[in-house]
């Protein structure tokens, strides 16, 4: 079945280009909770992908959908592999661009479809709110969050080092647009923010739900773990 894109644009474009997408897109985030409660959740996604050197440049995504209600069990994985050429400058900025091709086809490819989707990347803290988190949302209709290793805009204080523990990302005005988490304790933050359907408070929830016995929450680790496993040996670049 797969989750139905009725949205696209072309993915290969000069930075200008791709920022005239952004800025079109980003009119349509919908800031709002699609579930009242999290116990209102059953299949949770999380995305993954990275770029690949080996004779070419390629580029592996993969998806898992976890069981929620059953204690975060895989109910299915797919990761695809595709030659990587692309114009737009792969950074986080524009992490949408390059990641988003492998990541869709593997979400259409689903059978269990998920009620929500963790993103490697970030949601609104992004210097034109639309990090990969939003972009992948926004594309599909669907509820997503945001959650990178590293901050891209704006700015945060070190949250305090136990599990919960969280400091405020602001942009230059000082709004609100995502939080530096402690998700295991005494670790390295990290960094929160809405995607589509979904609001900060929802998120961060989510994400200090998810997170079992390590920093990142589990369907980001074992999208993580799924892509690494078909990679290999292959050598990688990461950009969060």
């Amino acid at each position: 079945m797969g989750i139905i894109f009725q949205k696209s644009h072309s993915w290969n474009l000069e930075p200008d280009d791709a920022v005239a997408v952004q800025n079109r897109l980003r009119l349509e985030i919908q800031k709002f909770d699609r579930f009242s409660t999290p116990e209102e959740i059953n299949f949770i996604g999380g995305t993954y992908a990275c770029v690949v050197q080996t004779e070419r440049l390629l580029i592996a995504g993969g998806v898992v959908v976890l069981d929620y209600a059953k204690g975060m069990v895989i109910a299915e994985h797919q990761v695809i592999i595709r030659e990587f050429d692309w114009m737009t400058p792969y950074s986080a900025e524009f992490l949408a661009f390059a990641h988003l091709p492998v990541i869709i086809e593997c979400m259409q490819k689903l059978e269990t479809v998920p009620e929500i989707t963790f993103v490697h990347g970030h949601g609104y803290a992004h210097p034109r709110a639309m990090g990969i988190a939003t972009h992948l949302g926004i594309l599909g209709g669907i509820p997503t969050i945001g959650c990178a290793n590293k901050l891209l805009f704006g700015e945060a204080e070190d949250p305090p080092p136990v599990k919960g523990g969280y400091t405020f990302i602001k942009d230059a005005v000082g709004q609100v647009i995502g939080y530096a988490l402690t998700a295991k304790d005494k670790t390295k933050p990290i960094y929160v923010s809405a995607g589509n359907m979904v609001t900060l408070e929802l998120a961060s929830d989510m994400v200090i739900r998810c997170c079992k016995k390590n920093r990142l929450p589990e369907p980001l680790r074992s999208a993580r773990e799924v892509v690494k496993n078909m990679v290999g040996h292959m050598a990688e670049f990461e950009n969060d």
